[in-house]
C-alpha cells in the first residue's frame, strides 16, 4: 500500500511549505515577477515577513497579519 504524502498547507496567501529545506517559504508577486522573501520555521513568521516586504515595497496588496500599515497613525 502506498503511503499518503504529508503535505503541509498554510492558510496564508504567499506562503508555502518547502520540502527540501523543511521550512515555510514566503514570496510576493510584483508586476508578474516572483520575489522571494525568505524561509522560516513557522508559517506565521513567513506571513509576517511577507507583510513587511509588501509594506517596504509600498505595494497595493492586502496585508494578512498587520491590519493597518505600520506607517499609519492609530488613534
Amino acid at each position: 500500500m502506498r503511503q499518503k504524502n504529508s503535505i503541509k498547507k498554510s492558510p496564508y496567501k504567499g506562503v508555502c511549505w518547502n520540502t527540501q529545506r523543511q521550512k515555510w517559504r514566503a514570496y510576493v508577486t510584483v508586476n508578474g515577477a516572483f520575489q522571494d522573501v525568505g524561509f522560516y520555521d513557522t508559517d506565521r513568521e513567513a506571513v509576517r515577513s511577507r507583510d513587511l516586504k509588501i509594506m517596504a515595497l509600498n505595494l497595493d496588496v492586502p496585508l494578512q497579519v498587520f491590519k493597518k500599515k505600520l506607517t499609519e497613525k492609530t488613534e
